[in-house]
């Protein structure tokens, strides 16, 4: 016959084990605690499911009032350029406005050729897949947000230039130059403010949709 105490000892070694394998009730809890912050957590991040086709929708038309604009600011320049041609063969004696259109001819071919260059880059970036929509939305949001740049950096060199041909325009015609001047500068003042809002909203739709890709 075993001894008594050998008897006990696997009993023991057992029971020492089972002990040993279970967690604590402490680190169960914060386990418990831990799980539930994460999934707390999970719930509360921001989701919002895309409409993929009203999102190519509004790319496509976005894309094609781009080429619209794209189209119409070229033709302006090839005006602007054609005038100036005219006035200086028929040897125009209107120096002021010949000048002035000067300016806007060159002014306007700038514009046109960094208009191009904003244009392509995304254009060549847009794939025709939906499962490329949001990140073709993006590109041409990114797009017109820096031809709106474009457009309000510019209007910064037509107050003087506009300034400039108003006030000569007046002391040709023995006139008063200040109708002229506020004409002008609200105009261009009305001009940058609604490429501004543009921007707001702009940055704000991007900013939106970079959150859901």
């Amino acid at each position: 016959m075993r001894p008594e105490n050998e008897k006990n000892k696997p009993v023991i070694e057992a029971s020492t084990t089972s002990k040993k394998d279970q967690p604590s009730e402490s680190s169960q809890e914060a386990l418990d605690n831990t799980w539930a912050e994460l999934t707390q957590d999970w719930q509360s991040q921001p989701y919002e499911k895309v409409d993929v086709q009203a999102l190519l929708s509004q790319t496509k038309k976005r894309t094609f009032w781009a080429k619209f604009l794209l189209a119409l600011n070229i033709l302006a320049t090839v005006c602007f350029i054609v005038v100036v041609i005219v006035m200086w063969l028929s040897n125009s004696q209107d120096k002021t406005t010949m000048t002035y259109l000067i300016f806007a001819a060159v002014g306007s071919v700038i514009f046109v050729y960094y208009e191009i260059k904003i244009r392509l880059i995304a254009w060549q970036q847009v794939s025709a897949s939906p499962d490329m929509a949001v990140k073709n939305a993006i590109k041409g949001i990114e797009s017109s947000i820096n031809y709106i740049r474009l457009t309000k950096f510019s209007c910064w060199f037509l107050v003087p230039a506009g300034s400039w041909y108003v006030i000569e325009m007046a002391k040709q015609n023995d006139k008063s130059m200040w109708l002229g001047l506020i004409i002008m500068n609200v105009s261009v003042g009305v001009m940058w403010g609604i490429t501004h809002l543009f921007h707001r909203k702009r940055k704000a739709e991007l900013a939106k949709l970079k959150n859901t890709a």
